[in-house]
C-alpha cells in the first residue's frame, strides 16, 4: 500500500507541477504583451481542461483503488478471524478448556446441544449440585437429556438428585 501511495503522490505532484508551469508560462506571455490569436486561446483552454480532467481522474481512481484495497484487507482479516474461531474454540471443552477428542475422553452431549467431556460435566454437576448447562444455564432433567453413547448411567444420579433438591 505504501508503494501505491508513493506512486500516487508522485503522479499527482507531476500533474500539478505541469499544470502550474503551463499556467505560469501563459501568464508570463500575457504580462510581456504577447498577442494571442483565437486559436492560441482555444488551444490553451483545451490543454488546461485536459490537464484538470487528468488530475481529477487520477484522484478518483486512486480513491477507488484505496477503498477496494481496504475492503479486501478487511474481508481477509474477517475470514481469518472466523476460521481461527471455528477451528480453535469450537473443539474445546468449556469446563476444562482442553480439546474434545472422543478417542481420549468420552463426550457427553446435553439436550441443549452443548457437549463436554463426560468427566468434566459429571464433576461440575456434583460440585455445583445444579443440573443446568454451564454455558446456557438451561435446566436438564435425567439421563434422557444426555445423549452420548459413552455416557454412563452414574451421571443420572447426580442430575436426578439435584433436580429433586431444586424442586423441593
Amino acid at each position: 500500500m505504501d508503494l501505491v501511495g508513493s506512486r500516487f503522490s508522485l503522479l499527482l505532484t507531476i500533474e500539478i507541477l505541469t499544470l502550474t508551469v503551463y499556467v505560469f508560462c501563459i501568464l508570463l506571455n500575457v504580462i510581456c504583451g504577447s498577442k494571442f490569436s483565437q486559436r492560441d486561446t482555444i488551444f490553451s483552454a483545451v490543454v488546461f481542461v485536459v490537464c484538470c480532467v487528468i488530475l481529477v481522474a487520477t484522484v478518483v481512481l486512486a480513491c477507488r483503488a484505496r477503498t477496494t484495497t481496504r475492503i479486501t484487507q478487511t474481508t481477509k482479516a474477517y475470514r481469518k478471524l472466523q476460521q481461527s474461531n471455528q477451528s480453535h474454540y469450537a473443539s474445546d471443552c468449556a469446563i476444562c478448556l482442553s480439546p474434545k477428542d472422543p478417542t481420549l475422553s468420552p463426550i457427553a452431549k446435553l439436550g441443549c446441544h452443548h457437549d463436554y467431556h463426560r468427566d468434566c460435566i459429571e464433576e461440575c454437576f456434583k460440585k455445583t449440585r445444579d443440573p443446568r448447562c454451564p454455558k446456557c444455564r438451561r435446566a436438564h432433567s435425567g439421563i434422557s437429556s444426555l445423549t452420548s453413547q459413552s455416557c454412563p448411567t452414574s451421571l443420572s444420579a447426580p442430575v436426578e438428585s439435584s433436580v429433586k433438591r431444586e424442586l423441593c
